[in-house]
């Protein structure tokens, strides 16, 4: 597992391998300074379901949630490539994005 650049400071995203199914998949996890903190815990859980309810080609799929040794996860689909963030910092700076297939 090897962690993943992410747009949001209060969460950690890591690239993972589903032994079983033998697809890249990404994990998404609050972080820990910020696992006693039942507002957190519960926009995170709101982030997956809200996730979860969107089938939609430019949203993530959601393949499972979960929690471990007391902290929240989501196991989603890894789509490999750009980030938002630095989408957005592009067409803050005026340049040109590239065109979505």
């Amino acid at each position: 597992m090897r962690e993943l650049p992410e747009t949001v400071s209060r969460r950690l995203v890591a690239l993972a391998m589903d032994e079983r199914l033998q697809r890249e998949v990404a994990i998404k996890f609050i972080r820990p300074s910020l696992i006693s903190r039942e507002k957190a815990r519960s926009r995170f859980l709101s982030e997956a379901r809200a996730m979860a309810r969107v089938h939609h080609e430019n949203v993530v799929e959601i393949y499972s949630f979960g929690e471990t040794d007391g902290m929240p996860y989501f196991v989603m689909e890894y789509v490999p490539g750009s980030n938002i963030a630095l989408w957005i910092n592009d067409a803050i700076r005026g340049q040109v994005l590239p065109p979505v297939d």
